[in-house]
């Protein structure tokens, strides 16, 4: 269905190939992972896939594409469009119409299928992917998470034969990623699709892979069985920083303690041994509860009090009475279903929107009596989707901007831009357009651009989008560090790994309302309140909650692998496992 051949490919004026003499081949029905570095050619790869390049964005092209037979340099892209379906990392860049129907109906009806037969596939598709009550909205009005799903309607809707997708589930909260892939697995097995996926949610998605392929500054490192690269090319490649199903790195870090008659790669496939190990009293499991952090007693920076908020436009009601605070030191998550008002909240927290008086103080102070100006050195807010907050023509430009408006010395600014620059890994890109990034670029990007001011409250909004492990986990240090200098953190996320690992305190929205304000280890202990907010715990905890026999509504305190591990004790040494497959 899919093969290259010695492909290499070149952007105009760019230095380095994007891609570099790669070779693969995908086979029909097949279901192939595609991860790498940020910056490592995956974005490319999809795109090549798709005919976009060297149709749309043209390239220096070497070797063959063949999709299906068909070389994608000589077949026109509109032919193309009938065969290969891709929905890309940002949903904007491809939906192009009002009305979700008619961005629904405008493929089919180019290829002149009958009104009857594009309105019902129309109305099958939304089912599926749990968006039949947007039919007649307006794309402006849904969330970054419902636009996602309308691109991915609108390429089903063509009933293509290989599906490309680019970091679908990004904006989608949990429940709605896990139902992604759920149906890429039945559209997989109901219309012998193939599909070709770039994503970094590899717990849930790594059962249904054939293959993965790693990518590496545009070389194809590894392709191969996800077992064999998981626990060979990864495990070799560690300076890659690869986001890593959690079984995985449970059983690597266990190493000796334990032995496996074949390498895990899911919750399920670790359980069985631990299990065997503990009936036969050759371990036990004995979790250690994590200090508490003191509660905070300075007075609140941001004191938000019954806050509802309606959309002028749509008179949608985004929040509903909305009360919480947060005081300089913490470091807490926002989190919940797609659409239950998240985004428009630290929006209004950092005046994109006009709170009602009365109902949000900074310092004390109503929002509405301090300018955006003054509020911005105070609150910095990186928005989801980072396109959304560029204004300049260079990478540094985009970072000393807000410096320059403050008339800051331009020897401090060269200064403070290039500690961002070497921080994100961005130097080599100080010239460059943000626009001419990868989106994982762009992210990071975003984020020093607010880093660079040393506000006192920074809000992220799914800051870690498009990273690699390794760049999700320095990003995240720096912020740890950031809040033990007394900084306030805000995160807004989806990542339920990330939140286990970094975040104390956890508000969690839905329908508009806040329905749990506390520490992060009792929501894990919650099915309700999973199930409410569209979340679910990490495999590990969920594990480590079955191994330890916790009972709903108590908590466990194992968050992370290495939680696990420190909690796990062989009482007998076994034979050394060797975790490496045969």
């Amino acid at each position: 269905m899919v093969e290259l051949r010695n492909v290499t490919l070149r952007y105009p004026g760019a230095k380095k190939p994007a891609l570099e003499n790669v070779s693969l081949a995908v086979g029909s029905r097949q279901f192939c992972l595609v991860i790498g570095p940020t910056g490592a050619g995956k974005s490319t790869l999809t795109q090549l896939l798709s005919g976009a390049v060297p149709h749309i964005h043209p390239a220096q092209l070497s070797g063959e594409v063949l999709i299906g037979g068909l070389d994608t340099r000589t077949v026109p892209i509109h032919r193309l469009a009938t065969f290969t379906g891709a929905v890309f990392q940002e949903p904007e860049a491809q939906l192009i119409n009002i009305f979700v129907r008619d961005e629904l109906y405008f493929g089919p009806e180019n290829l002149l299928i009958e009104p009857d037969i594009i309105r019902s596939r129309a109305k099958s598709v939304l089912e599926h992917v749990g968006m039949s009550d947007y039919f007649d909205s307006t794309i402006f009005e849904l969330s970054g998470g419902q636009k996602q799903k309308v691109a991915l309607a609108a390429v089903l809707v063509m009933e293509p034969k290989l599906l490309v997708l680019d970091q679908p589930t990004a904006n989608l909260d949990p429940v709605s990623a896990r139902e992604m892939f759920e149906l890429l697995q039945r559209l997989r097995e109901e219309l012998g699709l193939t599909v070709v996926i770039v994503e970094h949610n590899v717990d849930d998605l790594v059962p249904l892979v054939d293959r993965v392929a790693v990518l590496d500054e545009g070389r194809l490192v590894a392709f191969d069985h996800p077992r064999r690269v998981f626990y060979q090319h990864v495990a070799r490649e560690s300076r890659l920083g690869l986001w890593t199903p959690q079984a995985v790195e449970v059983a690597r870090l266990l190493g000796e303690t334990l032995s496996f008659s074949e390498p895990p790669l899911t919750e399920a496939e670790l359980e069985a041994p631990l299990r065997e190990q503990l009936a036969h009293g050759a371990a036990c499991f004995s979790p250690v509860e994590r200090p508490c952090s003191p509660g905070r007693q300075q007075a609140p920076l941001i004191d938000v009090q019954h806050l509802t908020y309606t959309y002028e436009t749509n008179q949608v009601q985004a929040l509903t009475n909305i009360s919480f605070r947060l005081a300089a030191g913490e470091f807490a998550a926002l989190i919940g279903r797609n659409g239950s008002g998240k985004s428009t909240l630290a929006k209004i927290l950092a005046k994109i929107l006009k709170a009602p008086r009365g109902t949000v103080f900074i310092d004390g102070r109503d929002i509405n009596a301090i300018s955006l100006f003054k509020l911005s050195e105070t609150i910095g807010y990186v928005f989801q989707n980072p396109d959304h907050q560029f204004v300049t023509d260079t990478v540094y430009d985009e970072i000393a901007y807000s410096l320059r408006v403050r008339k800051v010395d331009e020897r401090e600014v060269a200064r403070r831009v290039g500690e961002m620059l070497d921080r994100f890994q961005l130097s080599d890109f100080a010239r460059m357009s943000p626009f001419s990034l990868s989106v994982g670029q762009r992210r990071l990007l975003s984020v020093a651009t607010m880093l660079v001011l040393d506000q006192r409250l920074l809000i992220l909004d799914e800051p870690t989008i498009g990273q690699d492990q390794a760049s999700a986990q320095a990003l995240m240090s720096h912020l740890r560090r950031l809040n033990e200098q007394g900084k306030a953190i805000l995160i807004i996320t989806h990542d339920m790994r990330l939140l286990a690992e970094w975040s104390e305190r956890a508000i969690v929205m839905a329908r508009s309302r806040l329905l749990y304000d506390g520490p992060i280890t009792e929501i894990f202990a919650r099915s309700d309140l999973l199930e409410e907010a569209a979340l679910y715990a990490p495999p590990v905890v969920t594990l480590s909650r079955r191994l330890s026999g916790v009972q709903d509504g108590v908590p466990c305190p194992v968050l992370t692998p290495r939680d696990f591990v420190a909690a796990w004790r062989p009482t007998t040494m076994p034979a050394a496992g060797d975790l490496a497959c045969n």
